[in-house]
């Protein structure tokens, strides 16, 4: 490739080519008093950078957004009508013949993914002017670019959208087939389950046992502490989740795991039963949330048939399974295009 002109952010700035800047204050009582359907953009990395909705908008257009305060993701917008905070920055391009917004947005976020921006070193406009570098590269190629990444990212985007929908239909299906049978009796999750407390581990050496804490795996260690299926439980710090294993495993002393009597029941309909109930809403009030072995004990669990039991757990399993392969291939493609996102905006 022939040797091409690189500038700076800045310099294409400075040129007129784009304009850069930075939102309005939208305070929590602004958005509360003017309710309406218009998303405003803050210095979120999260849920696309929006932090809620507002009945007033300040741009209609296409532009870069990107949070200052919020380690400078970029995100690009159009098609809405939306506002900014003063903690989000926006890029707007003015001249299109000279470079096209959805290719400098590729660009950025390219670059992005190498810098560190956090809460000392801000992405200010006057900041990111001397951060990011623009390769000014004919149209026509951009174009391309621009059409290649967006096959990759439509595909994501249409993944995305199928497995927001399984997982829909997932809660649904899990909460009619868990309540269809009112009429039976319940006992409660002492009955089913002896509830044991986690130990500590850093007296364990390195091995292939999964060390789970309350936010899943930690590590792996070369000891367990049960080797039977059972349904781990939270007890401080991440409370709203609920683990099935079947291998053996370690628990430190966030999560509690359970001993299970399978004559009574089977250890995946108790985990998709207590996966069900929002377990978070069980939990002490106050300080660091906690959850008590005696709280967990009084939970009430139906007492079925185990094959109802059998059949629920088949066919919950069968979602499941379709879950876990999309995000297995969302997982796929969106390394497919951050591979050729880095091939095809790396001008050497």
């Amino acid at each position: 490739m022939s040797k091409m002109e690189v500038k700076k952010l800045g310099d294409i700035e400075d040129l007129g080519i784009i304009e850069m800047g930075r939102g309005n204050v939208i305070s929590k009582n602004d958005i509360l008093s003017t309710p309406g359907n218009y998303p405003v953009y803050s210095s979120s990395s999260s849920n696309n950078g929006e932090i809620g909705r507002y009945g007033k908008y300040m741009f209609d257009d296409e532009r870069i957004t990107w949070s200052i305060d919020g380690g400078g993701k970029l995100f690009y917008r159009n098609n809405i009508k939306y506002s900014v905070t003063n903690v989000c920055g926006w890029l707007k391009v003015l001249d299109e013949k000279k470079i096209i917004s959805k290719y400098l947005y590729y660009l950025l976020i390219d670059q992005w993914q190498k810098l560190n921006f956090n809460y000392s070193h801000k992405a200010h406009p006057s900041v990111i002017r001397n951060e990011y570098f623009v390769p000014i590269i004919d149209i026509k190629v951009q174009e391309e670019i621009v059409k290649i990444l967006d096959s990759f990212t439509n595909l994501i985007d249409a993944l995305n959208e199928e497995l927001s929908l399984r997982q829909k239909q997932f809660e649904y299906y899990r909460e009619k087939l868990l309540n269809s049978n009112e009429s039976s009796k319940t006992e409660k999750l002492q009955y089913f389950a002896k509830i044991m407390n986690g130990k500590d581990y850093k007296h364990l050496g390195k091995g292939q046992i999964p060390l789970m804490g309350s936010g899943g795996i930690m590590g792996y260690v070369d000891s367990y502490l049960y080797n039977k299926k059972s349904v781990l439980l939270p007890r401080k710090g991440s409370i709203d989740k609920v683990y099935y294993i079947e291998e053996p495993f370690w628990t430190v002393d966030t999560l509690y795991w359970t001993k299970i009597d399978e004559k009574k029941i089977i250890p995946k309909f108790l985990y998709y039963i207590l996966s069900s109930i929002h377990i978070e809403n069980y939990a002490l009030k106050g300080g660091i949330p906690s959850m008590t072995q005696s709280i967990l004990n009084n939970i009430d669990v139906p007492y079925i048939d185990k094959s109802i039991q059998q059949s629920i757990v088949e066919k919950l399993d069968a979602f499941e399974s379709l879950i876990s392969s999309l995000k297995e291939e969302i997982a796929l493609r969106q390394k497919q295009y951050e591979y050729y996102r880095e091939k095809l905006l790396t001008f050497d």
